[in-house]
């Protein structure tokens, strides 16, 4: 890219091509490719590199230092908790999906991984010939893991009876021709029924 955009600054300096034509080939805005001009134009030797070129960012983040770090000091803590370590403890700041991206090139599993995740990690671990001593724990940890299969997981039942009623109403000719209302709550801790009501126009209802 550098060439050619030299190769197209060129032409405008030597007159061959207008401002309006290198600002299409480039993309670039009008100040954008004035301002190349400008550098080209005092010093014809200028490459029209970009001055950050070769050099690392100040806030690039090392892979193999948070990998390193995980594998020896926190190994086991979730994506969340590790990320809350490494800013608390290391003064490192780096995204969850980041260290995802991590783990995922150490054919690494989160413990709190979903469902297909672990089955994807397992695959790829059972196919590799050579496995180093993390990747086998870990291949270790998920075949030794009860299969469950949940499309979401299920919430925890209520402590106390009577903390929380679930209550639903059918409405059914329960009763011949007369459309009748049928009320049931389920007592959430325990799982039984509290009481059914059955009511219809022209009572005020019966418990049974």
């Amino acid at each position: 890219m550098d060439k050619k955009r030299l190769e197209i600054i060129n032409e405008v300096v030597s007159g061959e091509k207008s401002v309006q034509w290198a600002c299409a080939k480039l993309k670039r805005s009008r100040r954008t490719v004035e301002r190349l001009v400008k550098r080209l134009k005092e010093d014809p030797k200028d490459t029209l590199e970009h001055g950050n070129k070769g050099k690392v960012p100040v806030n690039k983040i090392d892979d193999g230092k948070i990998w390193n770090l995980y594998a020896t000091k926190y190994y086991g803590y979730n994506i969340t908790h590790f990320c809350e370590k490494l800013e608390e403890k290391e003064n490192i700041k780096v995204s969850e999906g980041k260290v995802r991206l991590i783990f995922k090139e150490h054919h690494e599993c989160s413990v709190q991984a979903w469902h297909r995740t672990r089955n994807e990690t397992k695959k790829i671990l059972r196919e590799l010939q050579k496995l180093d001593s993390h990747q086998s724990e870990t291949l270790v940890r998920l075949e030794c893991e009860p299969y469950v299969r949940e499309n979401h997981p299920s919430q925890p039942r209520s402590k106390y009876f009577g903390e929380e009623l679930q209550m639903d109403a059918s409405e059914h000719l329960w009763f011949g021709g007369i459309k009748s209302f049928l009320h049931t709550a389920i007592d959430d801790a325990k799982g039984g029924n509290r009481g059914r009501l059955v009511r219809h126009p022209g009572n005020k209802g019966r418990l049974l």
